[in-house]
């Protein structure tokens, strides 16, 4: 395997584990009230429309999602999930170069207001899957520099379809964090099975 390919495994693992609070399967917690969800400073953006990611110089654009039953070999850890993987770029905005990986938090929600932290399990399986997917890196991104980025989350397979919420979120905030929340539907997409030989040039199917 390429130095890239690890390179970008090791970082989205990384990346996931300090930004998604270590959970590697995951985990969902209640959202709470709903007078919280629509706390001031919480907007919406959509699919393909740049937006600033709250508390950072960063814009994230998310591009499109979709729902697999396992990624490779790998499957969600918990029986009866699926994978929800949120694809996006984002671009440095700010007047220096900067670290995207603690920029910003990013978590999914269900229908129910549940919220899913990133699976680092997923984000290594991907990583491996689909090298190009994610441009990570431990250096610091340019001014003007976009580069490709996916978040992936394990999510219970009845709520992994239809029209779930990935919201971006200040890391760290002295209130209620600022957050901005795109609404998507995952594609149902199938991947290469984990033993196809390498080189061969076999390549994962794209969502339908």
């Amino acid at each position: 395997m390429h130095g890239r390919t690890w390179l970008s495994a090791v970082t989205i693992l990384a990346a996931s584990l300090a930004i998604g609070g270590c959970c590697g399967g995951g985990k969902s917690s209640d959202s709470g009230s709903s007078s919280a969800e629509k706390a001031e400073g919480s907007t919406k953006a959509m699919v393909g429309e740049a937006f600033k990611a709250p508390g950072s110089d960063f814009s994230v654009t998310v591009l499109k999602a979709a729902v697999t039953d396992q990624i490779g070999d790998t499957k969600p850890n918990a029986a009866g999930q699926k994978f929800v993987i949120v694809y996006y770029k984002i671009k440095n905005e700010g007047t220096e170069p900067k670290s995207h990986l603690l920029a910003f938090d990013e978590k999914l929600k269900d229908k129910t207001g549940a919220t899913y932290e990133t699976s680092a399990d997923g984000a290594l399986a991907l990583a491996l899957a689909e090298p190009e997917a994610s441009k990570g890196t431990l250096d610091k991104i340019a001014v003007g520099a976009e580069i490709p980025q996916v978040a992936v989350y394990a999510v219970p397979a009845d709520k992994a379809t239809g029209e779930l919420e990935v919201v971006f979120s200040e890391l760290i905030s002295l209130g209620t964090p600022k957050s901005v929340s795109v609404t998507i539907t995952p594609s149902p997409k199938k991947f290469a099975g984990g033993d196809a030989p390498a080189g061969s040039g076999a390549k994962p199917a794209q969502p339908e």
